[in-house]
């Protein structure tokens, strides 16, 4: 309100994203008409997404590349023959979105590495493994994402195969860092905490499992069948035929 006294009155002013009066000095008396700089409050709400892009089997015969569009799920076959000795890389893209009001910073990234499944710092340039066994990106932390926004990193990993431990391999990445100017936590998540219901983490899952041949086998089967009915069919149709002509 203008033309108040400045002992009645106490303008606020903005330091560091936060809202203060300035000094009120209050001596056996109650002070009113006080500008605390209230402001409403905006919404920070950084999410994390993993997918597969791409598989590279390496077998001792050949190597075979495998693309996927940004997919939660992805399965390759090795040969019988060829799994034991056969190297598996796994790439992944791991996206940061901003669905929230305030434009921010993932400062750090945390990947749950697999258990089975080797980090090559020399494919991951910006990832580093940590003390925690645990592996780590700073890629965006200064990348400023705006709201609306989404910036994306690369993970390599790669697992060496044996007889034994095909079958699915589960790994999620997590924000485990983030910043703002306005000094507002994530409205829904918590970085770094692990919990996979909240949105900051994200998952893909990669099957690998054994081409047997069966399904030739399987297919030859049924076709060898498909022809033993249909012959079956027709000596029976020939034999009523047959039956009705004498009759």
């Amino acid at each position: 309100k203008k033309d108040v006294d400045g002992t009645l009155n106490s303008d606020a002013i903005l330091t560091n994203a936060l809202a203060i009066t300035d000094i009120i000095t209050i001596n056996n008396n109650s002070i009113g008409n006080i500008d605390i700089g209230l402001i409403e409050a905006s919404v920070f709400d950084l999410s994390l997404d993993k997918s597969v892009t791409k598989i590279t089997v390496q077998t001792h015969k050949e190597t075979k590349a495998y693309e996927f569009d940004n997919s939660k799920f992805a399965k390759v076959d090795i040969h019988s023959k060829e799994l034991e000795g056969a190297g598996v890389y796994m790439e992944y893209k791991i996206t940061v979105a901003n669905k929230g009001e305030v434009a921010g910073y993932a400062k750090t990234i945390v990947d749950y590495i697999p258990e089975g499944t080797i980090f090559n710092p020399n494919l991951n340039p910006g990832w580093y493994e940590g003390p925690d066994g645990l592996i780590y990106s700073k890629a965006l932390e200064n990348e400023i994402i705006n709201p609306g926004e989404g910036k994306s990193i690369k993970l390599v990993l790669f697992k060496q195969m044996t007889e034994e431990n095909t079958g699915i391999v589960s790994n999620s990445a997590e924000i485990a860092e983030t910043f703002n100017e306005e000094g507002i936590e994530d409205i829904d998540s918590v970085p770094g905490n692990g919990l996979d219901n909240e949105d900051d983490l994200g998952t893909a899952d990669i099957v690998i499992s054994v081409e047997t041949g069966g399904t030739f086998i399987s297919g030859a089967v049924f076709v060898v069948f498909v022809i033993v009915a249909l012959v079956g069919v027709y000596i029976f149709k020939k034999n009523v035929l047959e039956r009705v002509r004498r009759w």
